[in-house]
């Protein structure tokens, strides 16, 4: 089915199938060319997901203070990005390209069907070691970090770089996109998808008023 924005005619692609990649390789395979590059005029160098030819979702940790961003696939293609709007209430960006119709756009699960115990899978540029790939576990669900809101919270290691990054299920679905870490090993955290879209349909509607 499609999640659609029709104020602005923008549709993102949300999953109702089961069907995915069958090895975690071809599961990194599968979401690479999903994953971007998005770098701004003020030095912020972090990641993003294609969530349709003229989005990019990231973090507004990603966008904040900038004016111009530059948005880089695997492939190699560069395009310029401007902002479309942040959320007011959480740590979500959203960026307009250039319309492409030859690139790969990852589909948004539907949060509410993740378990703790589920395998993940991260895809980021920590420390500008672009498309870096980690794995790990659901840990818990709705985790509150006081001063900062509520995340999922997994195991798939995440750095600076990695903000903005989804985070995919073994069906190579967006279940959320990473935004920070604490100090120790495996203490991730990613704004689920649920709260993503339910941004994105208020960045999208802001932006049209």
């Amino acid at each position: 089915m499609r999640y659609a924005l029709t104020a602005v005619a923008l549709a993102v692609a949300v999953s109702s199938t089961p069907a995915g990649p069958s090895t975690l390789p071809n599961l990194a395979a599968f979401v690479l060319p999903t994953v971007v590059v998005v770098k701004s005029n003020l030095g912020q160098y972090c990641s993003g997901a294609i969530i349709h030819r003229r989005r990019v979702v990231t973090n507004k940790h990603c966008t904040e203070g900038a004016t111009n961003f530059t948005v880089r696939t695997v492939d190699g293609r560069e395009m310029p990005g401007a902002l479309v709007g942040q959320s007011a209430d959480i740590d979500v960006a959203v960026l307009r390209i250039e319309p492409v119709n030859d690139v790969e756009v990852a589909t948004i699960a539907d949060s509410n069907t993740v378990r703790v115990g589920d395998m993940v899978m991260a895809v980021g540029h920590p420390y500008t070691l672009d498309w870096t790939v980690s794995v790990g576990f659901v840990s818990h669900l709705a985790r509150l970090l006081p001063g900062f809101g509520v995340f999922m919270q997994h195991t798939a290691a995440i750095n600076p770089g990695n903000s903005g990054g989804p985070l995919f299920n073994l069906r190579g679905e967006v279940i959320g996109i990473n935004s920070m870490k604490r100090d120790g090993e495996g203490l991730s955290f990613a704004i689920s998808s649920n709260a993503v879209l339910a941004a994105i349909m208020d960045i999208e509607a802001a932006s049209v008023r």
